[in-house]
């Protein structure tokens, strides 16, 4: 056989075990909060949200806490309210047994002031609103995100983005108006079990009237 031959029958081969190797990899996973929220079981929390067989115990979950961390005093919003507010007929929240806020909520069609589908995070004076991604992956993900003001009322917020215990993003979010806000985007490295937190709390001042705040948050698996 000529070496050329060989170099030939080496890079068939080469070629043949990427393709096996890319058709066993199968396409990546992706995580979108508004997405999962909507498609899946709006009552549990946790919830499933996308992929389910991966990881049955919930991606993601809504919780609260009175300081932004330890990891270990964010407590699950025990209840589910449909409507969270007796004037918002179209708009679903976890939120604690005792008061409307703090909460976390999603907005159906025929709700005017909130943006349809997404994920809204309101504090109260003391507590933050809590959302939480659970990896059901070990290996390298994308994240890209969003927190936006709902309301032209509020005076301010605070948002934290944390990995685990250790702090990826965080400010104060004047108000702009409705829909200003503040875009972040990480490329990360995590384990299965690893917690990202998305954290919003009532400003500088304790002031948490109008403080609704949009989260949108898109992960994916980088392969």
């Amino acid at each position: 056989m000529k070496p050329t031959s060989l170099i030939a029958l080496a890079s068939a081969a080469l070629s043949t075990l990427l393709l096996v190797e890319s058709a066993q990899a199968g396409p990546a996973l992706s995580w979108n909060l508004s997405r999962d929220t909507m498609l899946n079981s709006a009552v549990s929390n946790p919830h499933a949200g996308s992929n389910t067989g991966v990881n049955p115990n919930g991606v993601w979950s809504f919780r609260t806490s009175s300081t932004p961390m330890p990891l270990s005093a964010h407590v699950l919003m025990p209840t589910y309210a449909d409507p969270c507010y007796s004037h918002a007929t179209d708009f679903a929240c976890w939120r604690t047994s005792t008061s409307y806020e703090p909460n976390v909520a999603v907005s159906g069609i025929n709700q005017s002031i909130h943006t349809a589908g997404v994920v809204t995070l309101h504090p109260s004076p003391t507590q933050t609103a809590i959302v939480r991604w659970t990896s059901p992956v070990t290996g390298s993900i994308q994240m890209l995100g969003r927190f936006s003001h709902v309301n032209t009322c509020s005076d301010s917020v605070r948002y934290y983005v944390y990995k685990n215990s250790g702090l990826l993003f965080s400010g104060t979010l004047q108000n702009l108006g409705s829909g200003s806000g503040k875009t972040f985007y990480k490329s990360l490295t995590v384990n299965l079990g690893d917690k990202l937190s998305y954290i919003v709390d009532a400003g500088p001042n304790g002031n948490h009237y109008c403080d609704s705040t949009d989260l949108d948050v898109l992960i994916t698996q980088q392969q």
